[in-house]
């Protein structure tokens, strides 16, 4: 629940959580077994394999929730990984995060899976906002999805970066006071890096009224005060205002 002033007013309003993946965790992982090589067909040891992952100071770093595995010197992988309903996207990376592969796997199909890397290319891209400093925006996250989620990132003095291999993704950028970008694009093999350029960031509905004189309202209902009622009616008071939705 979040609180915004609007000329002397206090707005409450309380949101619904969506999740990108369309469906809530589950607590049960399933079990994947697999192999990872490289284009030659050798087997690739001490490679990662998760369904998501998240960048930390430059670095991929794969999620536990999504369940983490790593590969014996046969290239081998077993474990456990959450694979939703309708499919999640496995995400092989080799050690030296130079090399990586994502598949697409099904409840029905985890078992003698066969993962080949390729060089990773290093996304990049920039996000600005006109009347709000960047830093000041909360849940500020970039979004990397192929049909389903593979991971994401924060913004760093405004930029963004992201390592993923050749393929056609899916990218949102989301923060809780802007209107949420969503692009998609395709990575080529043959180039170390891929810019997606800037990307300019508008307010949301919500918070382009902040700091402003709400617009009048028009009520069709009411109890316990009268239908012709206008903002003056409650003039220095504060009044709750409860929004399933905004959009």
């Amino acid at each position: 629940m979040s609180t915004f002033k609007i000329a002397g007013f206090a707005l409450v309003t309380t949101m619904m959580l969506h999740f990108a993946m369309g469906t809530v965790f589950a607590d049960k992982l399933s079990s994947v077994s697999g192999r990872v090589v490289d284009q030659e067909g050798n087997p690739v040891k001490g490679a990662t394999v998760a369904v998501f992952w998240d960048v930390k100071d430059g670095t991929l770093h794969a999620r536990k929730w999504s369940g983490v595995m790593r590969t014996n010197k046969k290239g081998e992988f077993k474990g456990k990984a959450r694979v939703f309903p309708r499919g999640s996207n496995l995400f092989a990376i080799d050690k030296h995060q130079k090399r990586g592969a994502i598949i697409r796997v099904s409840e029905s199909e985890t078992q003698n899976l066969l993962i080949t890397l390729e060089p990773l290319v290093a996304i990049t891209g920039r996000c600005e906002i006109e009347k709000l400093d960047l830093n000041d925006l909360d849940k500020f996250w970039v979004d990397f999805g192929q049909d389903g989620g593979i991971g994401n990132c924060r913004m760093q003095n405004g930029a963004f970066t992201y390592k993923l291999p050749p393929g056609d993704y899916d990218l949102r950028i989301n923060a809780r006071q802007t209107e949420a970008i969503i692009k998609q694009f395709t990575v080529t093999s043959g180039s170390d890096s891929y810019d997606l350029g800037t990307f300019n960031l508008e307010l949301n509905t919500i918070w382009r009224h902040v700091g402003k004189q709400p617009p009048e309202i028009s009520i069709t209902d009411a109890r316990g005060i009268s239908k012709d009622i206008t903002w003056e009616s409650f003039k220095g008071k504060w009044v709750l205002f409860e929004f399933w939705g905004y959009w």
